[in-house]
């Protein structure tokens, strides 16, 4: 499975308040019903003002010997490593010892285009360089031990997907380069710069570049669910991935190292501000991300079967992190889900029951509907037996029939009233979230 990332995660329109009871009852409730129904093994972090005000872990670290997952499992985290990556960066660059101006034919002159891309390009994808993650042939590859030579010699041989500093465009390649030159400028390997320059100082003792997994260790080994029951799913060699993927932590290391990244204890604040400075979609290793009027930071991550999220919301002082080795179930809808409790927003328990969609030829509700005045547009599909929901440029997630043309998801409130004509054509639904109450019509 490639190393993915996931960008906008939080689609929820009511304000958000400081919260004043955390039901955290509610919170193993759900928790709880996710497990029992094999919807997902994780573990989740919730941190404020520096202080851990919720932890749990919920699963299995390895089905087949029935290990149950706890505080100081281990879950590859995916591309939430390059937050680290990054911030090394901005380390030498503070030290002296890297400019972001500083050109990639420095480094590498072998790399399409080196001469013309400069360091902060690579931190913000805009560098042109084919993600080499989305090539064919990774797959036949991912699982195989590689020196930084190979890796090098692979990139070389691929062309640019445009011009540098024309656009943006994620790419798994940018972070692996960034991997070499820190390895290159402290002359030692990444996952040693890793623990001397952040997780020692910062006493992230559950936090390090990944070898192969062993669950006696209290390393989580990750699943896919096919059939009705939970598989163990593929293992990238962490030698593929560097810098861009291969780093496996903890919720609770993960929520330290966002809070300390905020209280100025990696970078300067007038570097924190650079990196989080968002240009066509990305920051420096770091994505911004709506939760309702308030924004937050971070990163998102997936790799094999794991796939994680890492934020802090700046206003409320509130960090969150989610590692999860076995998912069937949106991630989106979890982090929404936590959040909501946490904050004390209207939430619903998940039924899990299976509906199937009722509906014949020609009168489907699958396509395209949009809403000008917000300027909007959702699409709903079909996937086997379930209808789902997905704004542009955000995750789907899954609607539940409750009534006729009725539809909810309910971990985010939402509810979407199908609308037909005389002849059953479908011509638009009714979104309802709290207070907002929208009306999308289907595009033509």
């Amino acid at each position: 499975m490639k190393i993915g990332f996931y960008i906008g995660l939080f689609c929820c329109c009511l304000p958000v308040w400081a919260t004043a009871q955390f039901d955290a009852g509610k919170l193993n409730e759900l928790l709880q019903s996710y497990h029992d129904n094999q919807k997902v093994m994780m573990g989740i972090c919730l941190s404020q003002n520096g202080n851990p005000v919720y932890t749990r872990n919920v699963g299995y670290a390895d089905v087949e010997h029935k290990i149950e997952s706890d505080s100081n499992t281990r879950y590859h985290i995916g591309s939430i490593s390059k937050m680290f990556t990054a911030v090394l960066i901005y380390q030498l660059v503070e030290e002296g010892k890297l400019d972001m101006d500083t050109r990639l034919s420095q480094f590498f002159p072998e790399v399409t285009n080196s001469q013309r891309i400069h360091i902060s390009q690579l931190l913000q994808h805009r560098s042109g360089l084919v993600n080499f993650t989305n090539d064919s042939s990774y797959l036949r590859y991912m699982e195989l031990p590689h020196t930084r030579r190979q890796l090098l010699d692979r990139f070389a041989q691929s062309p640019s997907d445009f011009e540098p500093d024309t656009k943006a465009a994620y790419s798994n390649t940018n972070y692996i380069l960034l991997s070499m030159i820190i390895e290159k400028i402290c002359d030692s390997r990444y996952d040693e710069v890793l623990q001397q320059r952040i997780c020692k100082p910062l006493g992230l003792r559950n936090t390090r570049v990944a070898t192969i997994i062993n669950t006696q260790d209290h390393e989580a080994q990750s699943y896919d669910f096919r059939s009705d029951r939970w598989v163990t799913s593929t293992q990238t060699h962490m030698s593929v991935p560097l810098g861009a993927g291969a780093i496996e932590s903890t919720p609770q290391d993960l929520c330290r190292f966002i809070e300390q990244l905020f209280a100025g204890k990696l970078i300067q604040d007038s570097t924190l501000q650079r990196m989080i400075t968002i240009r066509d979609h990305y920051g420096s290793g770091i994505l911004q991300f709506p939760y309702n009027e308030r924004k937050a930071y971070g990163h998102s991550g997936g790799i094999d079967g794991f796939q994680g999220m890492l934020i802090y919301l700046p206003e409320t002082s509130l960090a969150m992190a989610i590692t999860g080795n076995a998912w069937n179930y949106p991630m989106n809808s979890v982090a929404i889900a936590a959040m909501n409790i946490y904050f004390g927003l209207p939430f619903i328990q998940p039924s899990f029951q299976k509906h199937t969609i009722e509906y014949t030829d020609p009168h489907r509700p699958e396509g395209s509907y949009r809403n000008d005045k917000v300027d909007k547009v959702m699409k709903i599909s079909k996937q086997g037996e379930t209808l789902m929901a997905q704004a542009l440029g955000q995750a789907a997630f899954p609607l539940q029939q409750k009534e006729n043309q009725t539809y909810v998801f309910e971990a985010a409130n939402i509810e979407i009233v199908f609308q037909q004509d005389k002849e059953g054509n479908y011509t638009g639904f009714q979104l309802k979230q709290g207070q907002m109450d929208v009306w999308f019509e289907r595009e033509k």
